[in-house]
């Protein structure tokens, strides 16, 4: 099951989650959070996706409490470590939303880009910054 509460992260890290949503919230940046603190099994089920063959990316993301996804989204990498900071609770993500309150994956590259300028103000390293950029993705060191 995803979690994506604020209170599963390290002091640290949900201080600095709440002053970007705060900020984010001031400028009139609609966003959500998508995830905080995985678990071991979605960490193994994020990496054998675009890794493996789509039954077992499925069987795995059913272990971890995940919905079956289809072959189109089993093409796509979605992390790139097993040492994520997702574990530790030191790591976000957030996605902006549509004026209609939907996750907007394909949002535009400026919006992707302005809510990243507020997570680095609040101290948080962006992935959208990464050589594999990761736009919904902060986190601490």
């Amino acid at each position: 099951m995803i979690n994506r509460s604020l209170e599963v992260l390290t002091p640290e890290m949900k201080e600095k989650a709440e002053k970007m949503l705060y900020r984010l919230t001031q400028k009139g940046l609609l966003v959500m959070i998508s995830e905080t603190l995985r678990t071991l099994d979605i960490q193994e089920a994020y990496m054998a996706q675009g890794r493996d063959t789509l039954e077992n990316v499925n069987k795995l993301r059913v272990k971890a409490g995940l919905w079956k996804i289809i072959e189109s989204e089993n093409e796509r990498k979605i992390t790139w470590t097993m040492k994520s900071k997702h574990l530790d609770g030191k790591a976000i993500d957030i996605v902006p939303l549509t004026p209609e309150g939907r996750a907007w994956w394909t949002a535009p590259p400026a919006i992707w880009e302005a809510i990243g300028k507020v997570g680095e103000e609040v101290g948080l390293n962006w992935g959208g910054r990464w050589k594999q950029r990761d736009y919904p993705h902060y986190e601490i060191d």
